[in-house]
């Protein structure tokens, strides 16, 4: 059916045309994200310790690990999550700005700073995901290695990152 509609349908084909500094800045923002999530789920569990905090450290970990092997499930869960993290963080946020002269007498320093800092990571990482494309292109392209369907000399760069 799809040779009778004008549409050649090749599964053996290899993708060859890489745009290495797309995939160069896509991997520059992944651990940036990956820094920034590290440490918001760090900040979360000051002063808490726990098997459930540890358990959420390593689910993120293990997420983060599904995105850099080219997973798109994972990637697109922590869009959803981000998205999520980003309307609280922006809320938290202004009511931090809106309502700091009642806050800095009802609740402790560490709190309020955490609570900021926490704010502002969540709104800076939700863009390194949807904005910027460059990281899921990344993770594309680590995708297409993981599976084989890049050619050997494209995966061979991949694999040593000497692009």
């Amino acid at each position: 059916m799809p040779e009778e509609c004008g549409f050649v349908f090749n599964r053996e084909e290899k993708m060859e045309t890489i745009q290495w500094n797309q995939y160069k800045r896509g991997e520059k923002i992944f651990w940036v994200y990956a820094a920034l999530d590290c440490l918001y789920y760090g900040l979360n569990g000051i002063g808490k310790v726990g098997v459930v905090n540890l358990c959420i450290l390593l689910g993120q970990a293990v997420f983060l690990s599904f995105i850099y092997h080219g997973y798109s499930w994972a990637w697109y869960y922590r869009l959803v999550t981000g998205g999520i993290l980003f309307a609280k963080g922006s809320i938290q946020l202004l009511i931090l700005v809106w309502e700091w002269y009642w806050m800095i007498y009802a609740y402790s320093q560490s709190w309020i700073i955490i609570t900021g800092l926490m704010s502002v990571i969540a709104v800076i990482q939700f863009p390194l995901l949807f904005i910027k494309m460059d990281m899921r292109y990344f993770s594309k392209i680590r995708g297409l290695a993981r599976k084989g369907k890049l050619s050997e000399e494209v995966l061979e760069k991949v694999r040593k990152g000497n692009y």
